[in-house]
């Protein structure tokens, strides 16, 4: 579900850079919520913003964003990533 989830509204930026984050947008509440307690069930710290109109899950510790990654059995290949 969380793959699907970050597949539909996912991104995560270059682990180079000073503000590296996973972050997966909704346009329902009770979506990112339900995605927020999702992640905490794998110990994925997860919060919740609202940025505009959207609600956005984020997660901001690397090794929590490698967690999650390899939780949806993402691969990378160069520069991008596939799930």
């Amino acid at each position: 579900y969380l793959a699907g989830a970050f597949l539909a509204g996912g991104s995560v930026n270059a682990p180079q850079t000073t503000n590296y984050h996973l972050e997966i947008s909704s346009s329902e509440e009770s979506m990112a919520k339900f995605l927020c307690r999702l992640m905490n069930r794998f110990d994925l710290p997860a919060k919740v913003i609202k940025r505009r109109a959207q609600f956005v899950v984020y997660l901001k510790v690397s090794d929590k964003i490698a967690d999650f990654l390899r939780l949806c059995k993402a691969r990378s290949k160069r520069c991008c990533i596939h799930l």
